[in-house]
């Protein structure tokens, strides 16, 4: 892996319900199930400087990086723009919160895309302000938007 950059970690909600970590708990357990998924998992589990063993705070890190929704999208065959596809051992996680953004404007599209089809069923609406504001109730849109690309379909 390259040398790594100091990693910008976007503050998560400062007072998770209990309920919030249980929910986040199940999501990145199902989320370590997926193959393509966890080595985005494992860099944010090895990399990150937080270093808490809380599945609350893991899940907020590797989601906030944005690169990691491509890979969910990309499983249910909705393709990831070449200037946003990552790999990663390639990924900057120095990006700045501006940067990000365009992961988490790219994803909502594509997920708004994919409903408008009929791929997905119609669910949270989000905002690119529930990835970056901290606040427990974004996140908890971004965590169930998630958990309804579950179970995936090839």
């Amino acid at each position: 892996m390259p040398e790594i950059a100091p990693i910008i970690v976007l503050p998560p909600p400062k007072t998770p319900t209990d309920q919030l970590r249980l929910e986040s708990f199940k999501t990145l357990s199902r989320l370590q199930l997926i193959l393509e998924f966890k080595p985005w998992l494992d860099f944010s589990r090895d990399y990150d400087r937080r270093r808490a063993d809380s599945p609350y705070f893991l899940l907020w890190d590797c989601i906030c990086f944005g690169a990691p929704l491509n890979t969910l999208l990309e499983l249910l065959g909705s393709p990831t723009p070449p200037h946003l596809s990552f790999q990663v051992d390639e990924f900057d996680f120095s990006l700045s919160v501006k940067q990000r953004e365009e992961f988490f404007a790219n994803f909502i599209q594509r997920v708004q895309a994919l409903e408008s089809q009929g791929r997905l069923s119609f669910g949270e609406v989000l905002k690119v302000q529930d990835f970056t504001a901290g606040l427990s109730a974004g996140f908890s849109r971004v965590r169930l938007l998630i958990n309804s690309l579950w179970p995936y379909k090839r």
